[in-house]
């Protein structure tokens, strides 16, 4: 199983990512920060070559491979004690192995408190939507500095409203042409934002001490103790 967490962070100074032809990249709710490629392979499939458009959130693995392993009872109940919420995972074996419909069908999926997406429609609101420019086939590349893709930034206080199915690069704002969707929406963002958890974490780094301010713990500890690989650099008890 080969996934990602989110799209390339298209930031020069962090690693100049590109996610063309999709809108914006890591750190946003446009195409190009949550919509990655994946891949499932292997003998227990029973299919091969097959592709899919079907929505699988990443906390929708938790669910999918527990189920493989005949875990039924999903709740964590020491979470329950403490009061956190319900996972926010479900199982869609059936999208991989029998290419059926998401788990997700008809029903919102939350990408984060100003953002939510059902179907086909995807509804943003928020006053500072950024990174949101539009990569080139080749970025970054020698004039990039002068234009760069996550110096755009988009407003979308009275909220944006895109077909991710027929535009999924994001081009078409379809607020005003879909007033009942987006009201659909907006309501169903402003309801399940109600139940929206943060914690109070703080992050600390592995290398916060050893090295200056001015240093990239993870790039330090890549080269440092990962053998030139990314790895762990929070703090962990």
């Amino acid at each position: 199983m080969f996934t990602s967490d989110n799209g390339g962070c298209v930031k020069l100074e962090e690693s100049g990512g590109n996610n063309y032809p999709l809108r914006g990249g890591k750190y946003s709710d446009l195409e190009g920060g949550i919509r990655t490629a994946a891949f499932v392979s292997g003998g227990y499939l029973g299919r091969k070559g097959e592709r899919t458009n079907e929505i699988i959130h990443i906390a929708d693995w938790y669910a999918t491979i527990a189920n493989l392993a005949g875990v039924k009872d999903l709740k964590d109940y020491r979470a329950e004690i403490v009061g956190l919420p319900a996972l926010d995972s479900r199982d869609q074996g059936q999208v991989i192995f029998g290419g059926g419909e998401s788990a997700w069908k008809d029903e919102p999926l939350f990408l984060s408190s100003e953002a939510v997406v059902e179907n086909e429609w995807k509804l943003i609101v928020s006053g500072k939507v950024n990174p949101a420019g539009f990569p080139g086939q080749v970025y970054p590349n020698s004039t990039s500095y002068l234009n760069a893709v996550d110096d755009v930034v988009m407003d979308c206080s009275e909220g944006c409203l895109f077909n991710v199915v027929e535009d999924r690069t994001e081009h078409h704002d379809m607020r005003e042409k879909e007033p009942d969707i987006f009201d659909k929406l907006k309501e169903m963002l402003e309801e399940g934002s109600k139940g929206f958890y943060e914690n109070d974490d703080v992050l600390q780094l592995e290398c916060e001490g050893s090295v200056g301010d001015e240093v990239n713990c993870a790039c330090y500890l890549a080269a440092d103790r990962w053998g030139g690989y990314y790895g762990p650099y929070a703090k962990g008890e």
